[in-house]
């Protein structure tokens, strides 16, 4: 399983050698047979792989995966299936590669291949832990033990051999002549010619497509935009229907990108406090008891401004005696613990109530998002901005941000009006020119306060963004730790991260900066008011229109309630943030998906046969829309029937099985079940009759039982145990400490990648699917493991359309209908014998498996 980094083609070969020129870079990648499809790229060596090189097809990650060995020049090399996920063509090319760089190192080669391991300097076979066999390969034959057994099971028939040697005879000729270069069903010129000039021809044909593609695109948007009928060359066919030109008129551009529109929405509108309100409505008689303890909290300034000034009024007294003066001092210092008091509760009944109110908004927020997030199609997680560290961050820190919006704000405007307010009645009461006064220096105060709160406003959203990259960063590392280890890129990629922090690292700087001077400036403005309202006091007091006590009870009573409501700025920073997170929340749960799974919209016929078409699909991949993969490419399968595709890697056969499941839709054209175009079937019901099995399998954080169950999740333990049985995995899984209910993923059993794709297989086997895809799902397997689950798979493959994406030709020999493609095009087609007989293409990936095989 190739481990790329979320960055650069150039970079993530780099990690091989940090710091290696430009042209040890293309050497290496040459080398590893991954220059041509690079440079043929829009960006070439600067196109981003994006998140584990989701970008990439599973061929050109191993690719880049080798580039980046071969350019290490490692003194121990190991190959771990190195060359699994590659054609035949490529997989004979980075051989050589592989076996020149073997040279004079130390090698360590595990193969399920046994033709890349032949010319070992020995072979050991090992089963449950034990070396059972050693030798080289011809001193193995000779004893007919297990390696003997192995190779047997995995060669091809002595007599199909002969067949196709025959039939490839002529083409062996030619081949001779150009080994590196594939007649892919070009014209006879351009094959006859020599590797520089084909692959020049086809650099031109490559760039005359992608012109094609953006003109047939632009003209179909803008017709769909004016409401013209856009109709298929096939009038019988259904094409581009109703619902396919409103998609196409409010979803995408002209290379499937999103619309402007759709791209503000995005961004976020202003934050609608009534929706948030609604979803704290279960927990409003929290609200209720934290009101009252807000209530309670803001009385506690102007309470003590009383108080206080009191207090100070009974030492000013200077006719008390000693007995009346402790007397009163008793009193009032009762009062201040009765105060005390009344603040403990009111705190507590006050912040309980609203992080209990948080919590559960948060909770809520965090479902909605990600049942947001699951809901959205395929082509928006491609996106880098919408990684699994970005997307991370959200569900997590975000979510957990918003519940400032509604309760810890609403507690914090309540203290604030009680305080305000409470403040001004109290002054009023005793000095009313006291409390104009001080008002009327309020407006700076708050001028101030307002400024530096949009400062920080303006600072947060980028902030967030920005230390996502480098949360994303930090991710692929850890889930690719072996790799880092591996390759010692420990330090690269601290420095990267490191890199990353420094862009937000310097607007926190200006944040600080500007937060730290809005502080500065709100004490030069509480000070001020010191001052004017001391000097006032003075000219009250001495003009005898108020005594002394008056005057401080009134200012006290005003200034701390100003100084209360000014000190809540401090929380402005989080209320900012929670503002922000609320938008970007916001967005993604109000997103409304290019391809909704939760729909239940959409037909749902009785009945599914399995007839499968793809006409006239133009498709280029949302985040390469200048990188077409089809152009007016046409593939037919009856219903029943098993159509192969084969092909170098990056050719397109992978794309197929993402459109039929409807991960993408196509730019134009259409993708046909049973006739019907399937954007107007209901997206859960096609995907319940679509079983799936990809080159790379997928478990999950839970037992083995339920990750077979993702396939069917009623499916009872008897049925789950039969489809491991169908796949050839119920013997290693019984062997597991606790069988099925064995725990997967992070942290729990380890499993090998052919154990991981036969729980994978049995998914699907017990899915029981009207039509099958097989994305390599045998590339895992050991030989005797890939035929046991190909018996398996050939049973629960009659009857049910399949599609079969294969490198290794002998699992795909017994289709109906083999379909090679070659740059997003079908060039030929054909049974095995028709196409063996036609001496082309297929006819030359033959060929090369063949010699590889029997060398």
């Amino acid at each position: 399983e190739p481990t790329l980094f979320g960055t650069t083609i150039r970079e993530n070969i780099l990690f091989g050698k940090p710091g290696a020129s430009e042209e040890e870079v293309v050497a290496a990648a040459k080398s590893a047979n991954a220059h041509k499809f690079i440079s043929a790229l829009p960006d070439g060596y600067d196109t981003q792989v994006g998140e584990k090189g989701v970008q990439m097809s599973g061929g050109q990650k191993q690719r880049i995966a080798i580039a980046r060995a071969i350019l290490k020049n490692p003194s121990v090399l190991l190959l771990d299936e190195a060359t699994s996920a590659l054609d035949a063509e490529s997989e004979r090319v980075v051989q050589d590669a592989l076996d020149r760089l073997m040279v004079g190192r130390t090698t360590v080669v595990v193969a399920h291949r046994l033709s890349t391991i032949r010319g070992a300097d020995a072979i050991a076979v090992v089963r449950r832990g034990s070396v059972i066999e050693l030798g080289t390969h011809s001193e193995l034959l000779e004893k007919g033990g297990a390696y003997a057994t192995l190779v047997q099971m995995q060669g091809s028939e002595e007599e199909d051999r002969r067949r196709n040697e025959r039939k490839i005879a002529r083409v062996e000729q030619s081949d001779d002549d150009h080994q590196s270069s594939i007649n892919w069903g070009m014209p006879a010129r351009m094959a006859g010619e020599g590797v520089l000039e084909v692959a020049h021809e086809a650099e031109e044909i490559a760039e005359e497509i992608v012109s094609a593609v953006a003109r047939t695109s632009s003209h179909v948007v803008s017709a769909a935009e004016s409401g013209e009928v856009i109709t298929t060359t096939s009038p019988e066919k259904k094409g581009v229907t109703k619902r396919r030109k409103k998609w196409l008129r409010k979803s995408r551009d002209e290379h499937g990108q999103e619309t402007d529109e759709a791209k503000e929405d995005e961004d976020g509108a202003a934050v609608d406090k009534k929706r948030i309100a609604l979803l704290n409505k279960p927990e409003m008689p929290a609200a209720v008891t934290g009101i009252l303890g807000s209530i309670g909290m803001g009385m506690v300034m102007p309470s003590f401004s009383i108080v206080f000034s009191s207090m100070i009024g009974v030492f000013y007294r200077y006719y008390l005696d000693s007995t009346e003066l402790v007397n009163q001092a008793q009193k009032w210092s009762l009062v201040f613990m009765a105060i005390g008091f009344g603040a403990l509760f009111s705190a507590i009944i006050q912040n309980y109530s609203f992080n209990y109110m948080g919590q559960r908004l948060g909770r809520r927020i965090r479902v909605l998002t990600l049942t947001a997030l699951l809901k959205q199609e395929i082509g928006w997680f491609d996106d880098e901005k919408n990684s699994s560290g970005v997307l991370t961050t959200k569900l997590s820190t975000d979510a957990m941000a918003v519940k400032g919006q509604f309760g810890d704000s609403m507690g914090l405007l309540t203290q604030n009006a009680v305080t305000l307010v409470a403040g001004l009645i109290i002054a009023g009461a005793y000095d009313w020119r006291m409390m104009l006064l001080v008002v009327a220096c309020l407006p700076l105060l708050g001028i101030v306060v307002g400024i530096q709160t949009r400062l920080i406003v303006n600072y947060v959203n980028q902030e967030s963004e920005n230390f996502a990259s480098a949360n994303r960063a930090a991710s692929e590392s850890f889930l690719a730790i072996r790799t880092v280890a591996a390759f010692g890129m420990e330090d690269n990629l601290a420095d990267l991260y490191h890199r990353l922090l420094m862009f937000p690292t310097q607007k926190a700087k200006q944040r600080i900066l500007s937060s730290a001077s809005g502080f500065g400036f709100n004490q030069i403005i509480i000070f001020g008011i010191f001052s004017l309202a001391f000097w006032f006091a003075g000219d009250e007091v001495s003009s005898g229109r108020a005594t002394f006590e008056e005057v401080l009870k009134s200012f006290f009573a005003v200034f701390l309630a100003a100084f209360s409501t000014a000190q809540s700025q401090l929380h402005f920073p989080d209320v900012a943030k929670g503002k922000e997170a609320a938008k970007r929340v916001f967005a993604i749960i109000d997103r409304k998906p290019l391809i909704d799974s939760s729909s239940a919209q959409g037909d749902r016929p009785s009945t599914c046969k399995g007839n499968i078409e793809l006409h006239d699909v133009t498709f280029a991949y949302p985040q390469r829309p200048d990188a077409p993969v089809f152009q007016k490419f046409n593939l037919s399968v009856e219903a029943g029937k098993t159509m192969a595709l084969v092909g170098e890697s990056g050719s397109g056969k992978s794309t197929v099985v993402s459109l039929i499941e409807r991960f993408y839709d196509p730019v134009d054209g259409g993708v046909l079940l049973d006739g019907q175009d399937i954007r107007d079937l209901n997206l859960h019901w096609l995907r319940s009759h679509v079983g799936l099995v990809s080159q790379e399998p997928v478990l999950f954080n839970m037992s083995v039982a339920d990750n077979i169950r993702y396939g069917r999740p009623e499916a009872s333990l008897e049925q789950v145990e039969e489809a491991a049985r169908a796949a050839n995995a119920h013997q290693f899984i019984q062997a597991l400490p606790e069988g099925y209910s064995t725990m997967l993923g992070e942290g729990c059993i380890q499993l090998s990648g052919g154990q991981k794709q036969r729980i994978a297989i049995a998914r699907a086997i017990v899915k029981d699917p009207k039509v099958l895809l097989l994305d390599e799902a045998t590339s895992a397997l050991d030989a005797e493991s890939e035929r046991v689950v190909q018996d398996a798979l050939d049973r629960l493959m009659v009857g049910r359309t399949t599609i079969i994406v294969a490198h290794r030709l002998s699992t795909i020999r017994d289709a109906d209908n083999i379909a090679v493609v070659y740059k997003g095009h079908i060039v030929e087609q054909g049974s095995h014998d028709e196409l063996m007989s036609k001496g082309g293409s297929y006819a030359r990936l033959v060929a090369h498996q063949t010699r590889a095989s029997t060398s």
